[in-house]
């Protein structure tokens, strides 16, 4: 009994470092959320030359698209 409690190494899989040092996950955002993101951190009103650039040519078309649908929802 008293070597299992000595023993460096007597730790359950699955427990330990793993758990603690796991990095948190990102969950994934919504293109409204990602164009809203965009103005709210420019602090000011942005043209949309400037809003599509933050998502550069990837993905320009679509946050133009979703801006355009943010409009329309106003």
């Amino acid at each position: 009994m008293r070597r299992d409690r000595n023993r460096r190494g007597s730790a359950k899989p699955g427990r330990g470092t793993d758990e603690r040092n796991r990095k948190p996950t990102r969950t994934p955002v919504s293109p409204d959320l990602a164009v809203l993101n965009v103005l709210r951190k420019a602090g000011r009103p942005l043209r949309l030359e400037d809003v599509t650039a933050a998502f550069g040519p990837a993905g320009a078309a679509q946050a133009e698209h979703q801006l355009a649908a943010l409009l329309k929802r106003g």
